[in-house]
């Protein structure tokens, strides 16, 4: 690529590919006797900007095409004529007022604030090793802190603040930062990128919901209860199960034995908690006997239920079920409920065959309460919502009336399709679909239920 060609950008120009940058630095360092770092060439204003080394010192080297761009910066211009095209070349030094004028022209070079973007503070104290900094992190979606020095080292090293923030950006300069700025944008524009925003499906958005604002205005109500609330205060109880006694043996008084005094009333105070809960083991002993008449050995049945030498009763593994199916709590959190309670851990295994003959039972209501779904001449509304199961986003599918709500979970948003399906077999027109509020509840199980449609929906 020829370096007139790449003066034909008015604006910044996007980064060369790693060969053509290699190319144009070569050309550009037989003009100039400079070493050139090509990651620095930077292309604006019909004007080519880079970074070169002359012996051990750093140089800024600016051609232009006649656009008189080279003239901002202090230092000797030269007129040279390259395949016919005039340009006015300087390398100039790096110094503190060249900095100035390349920050007007590369805004890029300023120093700006990064706010709650993720950044890595690189602390470069001799201003040396900000080109090694940012190829380390070039790579990674952060921005760099690069001029971080105190007061006690600028004395140390004898760097002024402004010298400090000046090395900072000729490094910066010198790496190709813009490049580097591109693409930190283009990251953060991909991560910003929502069914909200952009033209994706609102399954693309995973676990990320985008917090949605309340319409709710501000009622003007004072917060507790309102007037004509009925409250739920505690009532004392006319026949308590347990009674306290608490004597009374000296006057408060005159500190004179009360104890053979005759008590003339009660102060009553009520106290309304949980008795000690404990496991209790029943032992189920089936009666053997030996038949007088024929000596054969008899044994009597157990219960249907009673069917392990060692086993769970019902109570305990409704409990089970009860808070992690209804009220989806983790089964390792259900275990530790049911330690902490009655001193006894559950495992896994247990609560989730407890759950598995649950759905057995309930299941001829599950399909009675589908055929209904299916009959009902009543407008079946049907929706869904993301949820997890098993760390992964699947949808909870929702088919209702008034009276009967049917969910089960499919793999895919899709699966509303196959809900219709399931409940218009006839393709009947008397389906329609709304928008229902989504739940945050997380279900621990894929099968299909039927429940009371609530008010609530």
């Amino acid at each position: 690529m020829n370096i007139t060609n790449y003066l034909n950008s008015v604006d910044l120009a996007p980064a060369l590919p790693a060969e053509e940058a290699q190319a144009v630095a070569q050309e550009v360092g037989q003009l100039t006797g400079a070493d050139i770092y090509k990651r620095s060439l930077t292309a604006t204003q019909n004007a080519l900007l880079c970074l070169g080394r002359q012996k051990s010192e750093k140089k800024l080297v600016c051609l232009s095409a006649g656009s008189g761009l080279a003239g901002q910066f202090e230092g000797e211009i030269q007129r040279l004529n390259l395949a016919g095209v005039d340009l006015e070349c300087i390398v100039a030094p790096t110094s503190s007022k060249n900095g100035e004028a390349l920050r007007r022209l590369l805004p890029f070079l300023a120093a700006q604030p990064q706010g709650l973007r993720k950044s890595a503070g690189c602390g470069d104290r001799l201003g040396l090793a900000t080109p090694g900094h940012i190829r380390a992190i070039r790579h990674f979606n952060l921005a760099p802190i690069l001029a971080q020095q105190s007061i006690r080292e600028n004395t140390r090293t004898g760097r002024t603040p402004q010298e400090v923030m000046d090395d900072a950006m000729w490094g910066v300069f010198q790496e190709g930062m813009a490049g580097l700025a591109r693409r930190v944008q283009q990251w953060e524009d991909q991560l910003a990128k929502n069914s909200r925003n952009r033209g994706k499906p609102p399954s693309s958005d995973g676990f990320k919901k985008a917090r949605s604002r309340s319409l709710r205005k501000p009622s003007g109500k004072k917060s507790w209860g309102q007037p004509g609330h009925q409250g739920h205060t505690l009532k004392a109880v006319a026949e308590p199960e347990h009674i306290e006694i608490h004597p009374l043996s000296q006057c408060q008084h005159c500190h004179r034995s009360l104890a053979d005094v005759c008590t003339t009333g009660y102060d009553r105070r009520q106290v309304f908690d949980l008795p000690p809960v404990r496991l209790e083991v029943t032992e189920h002993r089936a009666e053997i006997k030996t038949c007088p008449g024929c000596g054969q050995v008899n044994w009597a049945d157990f219960p249907a239920e009673v069917n392990q030498p060692v086993q769970y009763g019902p109570r305990l593994k409704s409990q089970a079920v009860y808070f992690n199916p209804y009220h989806f709590i983790p089964l390792e959190r259900t275990s530790e409920i049911l330690a902490d309670l009655y001193g006894q851990p559950v495992a896994d295994g247990t609560m989730i065959a407890a759950g598995q003959s649950l759905a057995a039972q309930v299941a001829p209501v599950n399909v009675r309460g589908k055929a209904y779904l299916i009959a009902t001449a009543e407008p079946v509304h049907f929706d869904e919502t993301g949820t997890a199961v098993t760390g992964r986003l699947q949808w909870m599918h929702g088919a209702r009336t008034g009276l009967v709500t049917y969910l089960a979970v499919h793999p895919k948003r899709a699966g509303k399709r196959w809900m219709r399906s399931a409940f218009c077999p006839s393709g009947g027109v008397n389906r329609s679909t709304t928008i229902t509020p989504p739940t945050s509840n997380t279900p621990t199980a894929t099968t299909g239920c039927v429940m009371p449609t609530t008010s609530a929906g």
